[in-house]
């Protein structure tokens, strides 16, 4: 999935500062941290030279009583804003305006001491997000803050060698190596990802650097797994590793062997208002879902809606005149008002799958003007 912003030529040629880009605020604030995995069980399926990798970014809840300093983080690294250059420049935008994207996070000590332990440790529920073909995880940071606000723990996932660019702590980098084509084995690839980085995370001692002075753990009888695009198409495959309670698809194409088999657990196709008509595989794969199930729409969106450019374009402060132009590409649903959409009823559709009462998902969506359900099995209980 690459696309071509539609902002008036030239309009923020002088652009050079840092942009600060905001999230759905939510409940709680939010730390971020950075961690590679290799599992050395495999051989890269894309690489076939080397044991797979994964990067991830961690998205952890903090109680707002809680006391951190905030901490400004650049969007994406050098190297990864770098490949978004060619997207902006098409888009009349400064090459280097990816570089120019920060977030705010919550900065905790890492010695530990803010970390609870015991009875008193929240357990957060676990969100495993797989981006769209080519897409660097890095271009979901806002929707996964915006929902990691709301009570869990949402973790990024690049899949080097399909993603454009993976740059990876220790300065290596891992480029697209050639996957046009290849959407259904990719999505299997995606799929063996997102079980590894699950059993991987629960193999982490407590006392690992990713959780240092983090409070409270992940409860791993809680996960779900999402994804955008081809990264929905990948949370309905990882649905086959029984540790995953239930999924969410966002405006993604599915693909075989789940597309046949169908789920027993619940799931969310959450798209354009008009994906089932443009897309004939979900509504193949809605007849082969056996667990509760819902399809739900969201009027004035695009496929790019579902992707952290609204806000991101939202966040450079764009003259009415070329609003218009933007909503060409991104619909009529602003960067803020998407994010709380989607932070709303992710937060929603997770509370309904880990208490088996769907009410939640229901209230949520019925209360934006913007969402329509098309469809749905969903019974309270």
């Amino acid at each position: 999935m690459r696309f071509t912003l539609l902002a008036a030529a030239g309009m923020l040629l002088g652009i050079g500062q840092a942009v600060v880009v905001s999230s759905d605020p939510g409940s709680f604030s939010v730390a971020m941290r950075v961690k590679a995995l290799t599992d050395h069980g495999r051989i890269d399926p894309l690489n076939n030279t080397e044991k797979r990798r994964v990067l991830l970014s961690v998205f952890w809840p903090i109680s707002n009583s809680t006391k951190c300093s905030q901490d400004m983080v650049p969007y994406m690294p050098p190297a990864t804003a770098a490949s978004y250059g060619p997207l902006a420049e098409s888009a009349g935008l400064p090459a280097n305006i990816f570089s120019s994207f920060q977030l705010e996070f919550c900065q905790l000590p890492q010695n530990g001491g803010c970390r609870a332990s015991g009875r008193k440790a929240s357990r957060f529920p676990l969100v495993l997000f797989s981006p769209g073909l080519a897409e660097s995880r890095l271009l979901y940071s806002v929707t996964a803050k915006s929902i990691a606000a709301q009570g869990y723990v949402v973790v990024t996932i690049d899949h080097p060698y399909d993603t454009e660019v993976v740059e990876f702590p220790d300065g290596s980098v891992a480029r697209n190596n050639g996957t046009d084509g290849m959407e259904q084995r990719l999505t299997e690839i995606r799929a063996a990802d997102i079980s590894f980085t699950l059993s991987a995370l629960r193999g982490l001692a407590e006392g690992d650097s990713l959780f240092q002075g983090l409070p409270g753990k992940i409860n791993f009888m809680r996960v779900v797994a999402m994804g955008h695009s081809l990264g929905g198409a990948a949370a309905a495959q990882a649905l086959r590793d029984q540790r995953i309670r239930g999924g969410i698809d966002l405006d993604g194409r599915l693909f075989s062997p789940v597309l046949e088999a169908g789920l027993d657990r619940p799931f969310l196709l959450l798209g354009r208002e008009k994906h089932a008509e443009e897309d004939a595989t979900w509504n193949q794969f809605w007849s082969v879902l056996r667990g509760p199930r819902a399809l739900l729409g969201v009027s004035g969106t695009t496929h790019a809606s579902f992707t952290d450019i609204p806000p991101l374009i939202q966040s450079l402060g764009l003259p009415d005149a070329a609003q218009s132009q933007v909503e060409k590409l991104l619909g009529t649903v602003g960067g803020s008002r998407m994010q709380h959409i989607l932070a709303e009823l992710c937060s929603s559709f997770f509370v309904s799958v880990f208490e088996g009462d769907y009410h939640p998902l229901e209230h949520t969506a019925s209360g934006f003007s913007e969402v329509s359900i098309r469809n749905s099995s969903f019974k309270a209980v």
